[in-house]
């Protein structure tokens, strides 16, 4: 019987719609560790996160690594936030890991160099002496954490060591930064989409999107989504705001009328439901923003919309709530 595989996966706040987005994708992970970076009183600027967040994840690896931390037989499977799952993840980190220590995604279609967007292993003394020697670049030389990993990595092919064994994922588990050489029509049975390659949550919800029709979705949890944002649109408390914004506009309500209450700019006055999504729109009932986009968290039973506010199509509006 192949070993359990443990999720984990942090991030702050402000980035909560992209890992609902993550989340809803998710198969055969039945129990992740989602950590709240703010909750932890943690200063942790941007998607790339900085130093500070780069000492926290290899703390993080290091912990995950250790044979005396992690008794039981596991494996741990650590992401990134900016990603898409289209198909069950559990099989490919098993078999990926059948001849290997730790497992990287690959950063490039052809080569060696790593991604620590998605990783995985199993604890052991050699493990942990890996991750150990990364940490001692990141925090002594101040090395960006993804650099420190290839340095050791390299140092360790340079050695000839065969004590550990390092794979990279099959470009099933997929990143933009595969894509130069690799190709789109390619890549039509991907499990896993990394939107690497770009540094804002707008540009990266817009690369999600631009490759979700080409990998797949799962119809039916969407429209399970929408089912459930319009049967509860008049029992929830909203979060509304723009994906690129840390902090929200606005926290709604809308009575069963459709009347937003809670925000006073007339783009929203009401807020409205059909077959294809939810929309808002200004007192002339012209519809400005509308979403089409629909994701539920079973982990948290959170529920998300998101779609284009019409007077600026850059703009990614979203509703956010907590379905319980």
């Amino acid at each position: 019987m192949a070993d359990p595989v443990k999720l984990h996966c942090m991030y702050t706040s402000g980035f909560e719609p992209m890992l609902i987005r993550f989340l809803s994708g998710l198969r055969d992970i039945t129990d992740p560790e989602i950590i709240n970076l703010d909750d932890l009183g943690k200063s942790i600027a941007g998607l790339g996160g900085g130093e500070d967040l780069w000492r926290f994840k290899i703390d993080l690896l290091c912990n995950l690594a250790d044979p005396p931390r992690n008794p039981e037989p596991v494996i741990h499977l650590i992401t990134d936030i900016d990603l898409a799952v289209y198909a069950p993840l559990k099989p490919v980190v098993i078999e990926s890991l059948e001849n290997a220590d730790i497992c990287f995604q690959a950063e490039r279609e052809t080569g060696t160099e790593a991604n620590i967007g998605v990783i995985a292993f199993r604890p052991s003394a050699k493990v942990l002496y890996f991750w150990n020697a990364v940490r001692q670049l990141i925090l002594f030389d101040r090395i960006w954490d993804q650099k420190a990993v290839n340095i050791v990595l390299e140092q360790i092919s340079e050695a000839a060591t065969e004590n550990l064994r390092i794979k990279l994922f099959p470009k099933t588990v997929w990143a933009m930064s595969q894509s130069a050489s690799m190709g789109v029509t390619n890549c039509h049975r991907i499990v896993l989409h990394h939107a690497n390659c770009i540094g804002d949550i707008r540009g990266k919800w817009a690369q999600l999107n631009d490759f979700a029709g080409i990998f797949g979705g799962d119809r039916l949890k969407r429209d399970y989504a929408l089912f459930e944002v319009k049967r509860k649109l008049a029992d929830l408390r909203w979060q509304f705001g723009s994906l690129e914004i840390p902090t929200p506009y606005a926290f709604i309500t809308v009575d069963t009328d459709g009347n937003v209450q809670g925000y006073g700019h007339p783009n929203e006055s009401r807020l409205r439901a059909n077959a294809h999504g939810v929309y808002f729109t200004n007192p002339n009932d012209e519809c400005t923003t509308f979403f089409n986009e629909f994701y539920y968290d079973p982990f948290r039973e959170k529920l998300l919309c998101v779609g284009k506010f019409f007077a600026n199509t850059d703009v990614y509006h979203y509703l956010l709530a907590d379905s319980r």
